[in-house]
């Protein structure tokens, strides 16, 4: 598949004389974007730090719970005058925690197991 859209980009850059744009996102430009990532990134150690100490917590609390962690992070950034978000984005900077907590959970914590070992049935 990489070979294939490699073979078809170059293909267009012979026949257009041009090379395809694929730089993506821009990054953050302003102060406001770099601390949407910040709330992003703190947000799931808040909610590990919240599932060890309080060990009982129903676990569909917890990603319910990180729109609302982004916005009492970014209202208290506000009030530092650290920050300028509107409430959406910082409820979508809490939200994008799930994201990264599940993709660290199924990639990184399912994976590091290794294959679980075949278990022979019981008579």
């Amino acid at each position: 598949m990489l070979l294939a859209f490699a073979v078809v980009a170059l293909a267009q850059a012979v026949v257009t004389n041009t090379v395809p744009d694929v730089s993506g996102a821009p990054l953050p430009a302003t102060t406001s974007e770099f601390w949407t990532y910040g709330i992003a990134i703190v947000v799931p150690l808040i909610v590990g730090l919240m599932k060890k100490l309080v060990p009982n917590i129903p676990t569909w609390a917890l990603p319910v719970s990180t729109p609302f962690l982004g916005l009492l992070l970014g209202f208290l950034l506000k009030l530092g005058g650290w920050a300028n978000m509107s409430w959406i984005d910082m409820a979508q900077a809490g939200g994008l925690a799930v994201l990264i907590r599940e993709s660290w959970n199924q990639i990184v914590t399912k994976n590091l197991g290794g294959p679980s070992a075949a278990k022979t049935p019981t008579p």
